[in-house]
């Protein structure tokens, strides 16, 4: 079994620099699972034109992390907030059971965190990229930055 928790971070606009404004800026989205048994955080980025933060890019970023598991996990319980538009759709709902039919997981809960109350796991990572992303000139969407060291 995995227990993970899922979260969209709010938008990263690229480029960003500490020393001048730009004209232009390109939106950037960053959803992050944590896996609660290994603390292990994945992060799955992108900009705004190859995708929207709607339902159909969170459940193929879910769809794709399903189908990443190991071939010995069998149940995997996932927890998010209550965010129509993202997490508690059909469409979501769909990506679930599909990843089901197609793949090794033969079971899969989709827990939701009481509204009001959904501080969790994802957030903190979201916290540290925020902190370091300050003091960090991004210039483009390729530049590593490696913030859980």
């Amino acid at each position: 079994m995995r227990v993970i928790c899922f979260d969209l971070e709010k938008v990263l606009q690229l480029p960003q620099s500490n020393v001048e404004e730009f004209y232009y800026k390109l939106n950037c989205y960053n959803l992050t699972t944590f896996e609660l048994n290994t603390n292990d955080v994945i992060n799955y980025l992108w900009t705004e034109t190859d995708g929207k933060r709607g339902a159909n890019e969170i459940g193929t970023r879910i769809s794709r992390y399903v189908k990443s598991t190991p071939i010995n996990v069998k149940h995997l319980i996932l927890y998010s907030d209550n965010c129509s538009c993202q997490n508690r759709n059909k469409y979501m709902m769909t990506a679930l059971l599909h990843a089901v039919a197609t793949t090794h997981i033969e079971l899969i809960d989709q827990k939701f965190l009481t509204t009001g109350h959904t501080q969790m796991e994802a957030d903190s990572v979201h916290a540290a990229i925020e902190k370091t992303s300050r003091n960090v000139n991004i210039f483009t969407q390729h530049e590593y930055i490696n913030v859980m060291k």
